[in-house]
C-alpha cells in the first residue's frame, strides 16, 4: 500500500514521489527524503509524525535565487501539524496608547508590540516565520536592518521591507504584521 501525503500548495492528497508540474522541485524533494535518499533537505518531508520545530521550519536561501542581503531567509518551509498565529499590523504605539517619538523608536516598539501579542498566545521568538514591514519615510532601510536584528537576536524568519507613503494616519511611521508557527 502506497503512503499518501497532502500537498502544501494546494490541500489535493497525492502519492509520494508523483511529480506535480507546478512544483517539480518539492516533490522531487519530498520523495527523496520518504526513500531516504537525502538527509539534507531544503524543504520540511510532508507529514513526518516526529519533526522537531527545528526541523519543521526550514530557512530555503536556495543558490539559483540572488542571497539574501541581510539577515532573512527567502523563505521558510514549516511542516504540518502546527499551531499558527497571524498578527495584526502593530505600530510605535505604547500600551497606553501613546505614540514613540521618531522612527527608531516606533520600529522598536512596533517589534515589541509583535513579540507582546505572540507572548499572549504562547509563541516564543524563535516561532516567528515571517514579518512584512512597512516604514513611510525613505531610505532607513539600513536603520530598520539593525534594529531587527538586535530585537530578533539571531532568529531568521522570511521578511519584507516596504517603503510606502503613508500609514492610516501620519504620525505612523513604521508598521509590522508577522506570522508564528510552533508545534
Amino acid at each position: 500500500m502506497k503512503q499518501s501525503c497532502v500537498n502544501r500548495f494546494h490541500g489535493q492528497r497525492r502519492r509520494p514521489g508523483l511529480k506535480d508540474a507546478r512544483y517539480p522541485r518539492v516533490a522531487s524533494f519530498v520523495s527523496a527524503a520518504r526513500m531516504g535518499e537525502n538527509q539534507n533537505l531544503d524543504v520540511a518531508t510532508c507529514g513526518h509524525p516526529n519533526l522537531s520545530l527545528e526541523q519543521a521550519m526550514k530557512i530555503l536561501d536556495p543558490e539559483t535565487v540572488v542571497k539574501p542581503a541581510s539577515n532573512y531567509a527567502q523563505g521558510v518551509v514549516h511542516g504540518a501539524g502546527a499551531e499558527r498565529i497571524v498578527i495584526s499590523g502593530q505600530l510605535g504605539l505604547r500600551p497606553d496608547g501613546t505614540l514613540e517619538v521618531g522612527l527608531e523608536a516606533q520600529m522598536e516598539r512596533a517589534w515589541s508590540n509583535v513579540f507582546a501579542v505572540m507572548a499572549a498566545g504562547g509563541f516564543a521568538r524563535e516561532h516567528l516565520l515571517r514579518a512584512t514591514i512597512y516604514v513611510t519615510v525613505a531610505g532607513q532601510v539600513a536603520v530598520y536592518r539593525k534594529i531587527r536584528d538586535r530585537m530578533l537576536q539571531g532568529h531568521r524568519c522570511a521578511n519584507t521591507y516596504l517603503e510606502i507613503s503613508a500609514l492610516a494616519a501620519p504620525e505612523f511611521l513604521v508598521e509590522i504584521e508577522a506570522e508564528a508557527v510552533k508545534e
